[in-house]
């Protein structure tokens, strides 16, 4: 039986969806699982017409979540076409091949019913497939903020919030996340890191956001929107850097040289990879 939306929901769970019908159940299960609050879950079709995802889709429908197709433009136009279908106070957005814990809705919701100054929630994730490191733990840092994006896609913010900002940017094949909490930062928003792990991030081969060559040009536009709120946090920017000089002063004065240390590693990498070649 499907998941059945009694109330008006508080929460949307977004997911946009692009040909990776294999696993957007477990996705689309993890979100219709919150307890303590009213969500609704809206899966959004970037324009996938592979046979799993169409499957997919139809048994997402089955299960209680609403789809949306849409075609093919990405994926910050599939988050905006589906935060502009959502009827909740709060967006959660999902990517198709995450997970969430049951009470992750519920607790962003919570943060944000009581604190207004707060705009973006997210919680410490943890990577599964090929690692199971965590990551994303507080509290929060404006300077690392401004050096790299520390918080994860799925976090919680108000849908009025991303309708002030204009939503993702729809220019950006990557990083348009980290642009998104910019723009929120910059309306004046806080950010409230959940110490519960509450969030799943696969990791697989062939992902567009793990090869940092396709980041250039975005970062370039994202500094160049941002510029005035690098400006107003220049004294954190600028102490996490010195820290992160300081820092890497030390091991290189602990322990030499890094030259003759990434060598090693890379054979060790090296020869790894032909062992399970060889296997």
């Amino acid at each position: 039986m499907g998941h059945m939306v009694t109330k008006a929901p508080i929460v949307s769970v977004v997911i946009p969806v692009y040909q990776t019908g294999s696993i957007l159940l477990d996705a689309v299960d993890s979100a219709l699982a919150q307890v303590g609050v009213e969500v609704e879950v809206i899966v959004c079709n970037d324009g996938s017409d592979d046979d799993p995802t169409v499957h997919a889709l139809k048994e997402a429908e089955q299960r209680g979540a609403h789809v949306i197709n849409a075609l093919h433009a990405g994926v910050s136009a599939t988050r905006n076409a589906a935060c502009q279908a959502a009827r909740g106070r709060y967006i959660l957005p999902l990517d198709a091949d995450d997970r969430i814990e049951p009470t992750f809705a519920q607790q962003a919701s919570e943060v944000l019913d009581a604190r207004p100054e707060v705009g973006i929630v997210s919680s410490v994730g943890r990577y599964f497939g090929e690692s199971d490191a965590t990551f994303g733990t507080g509290p929060f840092d404006m300077g690392r903020m401004l050096h790299e994006n520390i918080i994860a896609a799925t976090a919680a913010f108000r849908r009025d919030d991303w309708e002030v900002v204009g939503g993702y940017c729809e220019d950006l094949p990557v990083l348009e996340d980290y642009a998104l909490w910019l723009r929120l930062i910059r309306l004046g928003r806080e950010v409230e890191i959940l110490p519960e792990q509450l969030f799943w991030y696969r990791q697989w081969p062939g992902q567009v956001t793990r090869n940092p060559s396709n980041w250039h040009g975005p970062q370039a536009l994202i500094f160049a929107e941002n510029h005035e709120l690098f400006a107003r946090f220049a004294a954190e920017y600028v102490d996490f850097q010195y820290k992160r000089s300081e820092l890497l002063k030390h091991y290189r004065n602990r322990y030499g040289p890094f030259d003759h240390l990434l060598h090693e590693a890379r054979k060790f990498v090296n020869r790894q990879r032909e062992k399970l070649r060889g296997s």
